[in-house]
């Protein structure tokens, strides 16, 4: 049975031996001799029994491993109002303890949605910390089988993103919060931050900004929140959804 990159890495989540940490490994990138050990050792830190999720930027190379740069640092914190909007947490830098691995684990992910982002959004809903390590711990491999591949230009990350349009990231967005809604742990500003996102698809252009602004969601960079407020402006849900959120 095929279960795409979401399915396998939850099912394997799920089935892994009880461990204080779980790592998520793609099979075509290499990890720097001390990924596990930074990770380690910023986790350490943290109170076992609050989710923790760590992450790190990536030596972006080639097929053969020659180096293209540095995938970009965070410009903004990490929360559940940039997880909402955009995937930080590249899964291949990916470590999470075991209270991480249950709330993950707690609510069905989205058909729609990857691993990495899922395990992004649950951490944050839920009251847990992401732990962003600026120093890179992996060869991000790119190559033309990658499912996923990284955009180290900022201007071309939000340019790409433009010419996506508003359809397909809006239906991820809602089918994030729709399938968040449904986790038992939720913090109760992550219950009402959801609850009011839900109603975006009855809303016209101007009250679905109004929202945006209210809700203070936000991507990293300046073209990349610019991009943001234009896929909510110029989105215009169908009848189906409008009736399915009704």
């Amino acid at each position: 049975v095929q279960l795409g990159a979401l399915g396998n890495f939850l099912t394997l989540l799920k089935a892994a031996p009880a461990a204080h940490r779980y790592a998520f490994c793609d099979q075509d990138d290499v990890w720097l001799p001390d990924k596990l050990t930074r990770a380690a050792q910023l986790m350490d830190c943290e109170t076992q029994e609050r989710p923790v999720l760590y992450c790190a930027r990536q030596r972006i190379v080639d097929a053969a491993l020659r180096q293209l740069g540095l995938s970009p640092p965070l410009v903004r914190p990490p929360s559940l109002r940039n997880a909402l909007v955009q995937n930080v947490a590249t899964g291949c830098t990916i470590v999470m303890n075991e209270a991480a691995r249950r709330a993950i684990l707690a609510a069905p992910a989205p058909a729609v949605t990857l691993h990495d982002w899922w395990a992004y959004l649950v951490t944050t809903a839920v009251g847990g910390r992401v732990l962003v390590d600026p120093e890179p711990v992996m060869l991000y491999r790119q190559h033309a089988a990658n499912v996923v591949g990284a955009v180290p230009s900022v201007a071309d990350r939000a340019l790409r993103a433009l010419r996506r349009g508003p359809e397909r990231f809006m239906r991820l967005f809602i089918a994030h919060v729709e399938a968040l809604l449904r986790h038992p742990d939720l913090t109760p500003d992550a219950r009402r931050l959801l609850l009011e996102l839900s109603s975006l698809p009855q809303a016209g252009c101007f009250a679905r900004l109004a929202m945006l602004w209210r809700s203070g969601l936000y991507r990293q960079g300046i073209l990349d929140q610019l991009a943001l407020y234009a896929w909510v402006a110029f989105w215009d849900p169908s009848e189906e959804e409008r009736a399915r959120h009704g």
